[in-house]
């Protein structure tokens, strides 16, 4: 379609964004990769804002928690389930109060493992922007923990069963025992729910 301007045949071209690239720190993405990248992630992505109201979630298939684009907008109550508004609320709260950064939730669903973990969003001078959630099932890492998958150290290539560790020294990554790792995973059952939170290592525990 064209139009008539100052004498001149004009084609008309309503306003549009083509291939916008958002540069961040680290590099540059099209809006198109964004979404992609969001989209093949192996866990579910959701995000509540500041107001505490659901505004964006990842397009995964086969997500551990269905949402669709109608409960945009929802609050955490209308969002999760019974007990659980709660608990995601004290987490959030706890966000808020600059108290923590992270709490891990694991699940025990009928022999499904998940891992759900809620991260505190903050600008470059830590005012609170809202919270990621993300969920995942780890039944496969425990699959490979059990076939002896990480038996092998790449490092000295010696095998771990060999391996005898009386000094009880903590673990060079995370810095915990192998006692205390031990004790820290325990299962939570989803039917009971996890009734508090640990100011010790960010988890609910029963």
């Amino acid at each position: 379609m064209t139009i008539e301007r100052d004498g001149l045949l004009m084609a008309e071209v309503n306003p549009f964004i083509k291939d916008a690239v958002v540069q961040f720190q680290t590099g540059a993405l099209s809006l198109k990769q964004i979404e992609a990248i969001f989209n093949v992630l192996p866990f579910d992505i959701d995000f509540i804002d500041v107001n505490d109201r659901f505004k964006w979630f990842s397009n995964k298939p086969n997500r551990e928690h269905a949402r669709s684009t109608s409960q945009l907008q929802d609050t955490l109550q209308q969002l999760h389930p019974g007990t659980a508004a709660a608990r995601a609320q004290a987490v959030i709260d706890s966000f808020k109060r600059g108290e923590k950064q992270h709490v891990e939730i694991p699940l025990n669903v009928d022999g499904k493992l998940i891992d759900i973990n809620y991260y505190a969003v903050r600008d470059n001078k830590g005012e609170y922007l809202g919270t990621i959630e993300y969920t995942g099932t780890i039944n496969h890492l425990k699959e490979l923990i059990d076939q002896g998958a990480w038996k092998q150290d790449v490092t000295t290539g010696a095998s771990k069963d060999g391996e005898t560790d009386s000094s009880g020294k903590g673990d060079a990554v995370s810095g915990a025992s192998r006692n205390e790792k031990a004790h820290s995973e325990k299962k939570s059952d989803a039917t009971t729910g996890p009734s508090r939170l640990s100011m010790k290592d960010d988890r609910w525990i029963p």
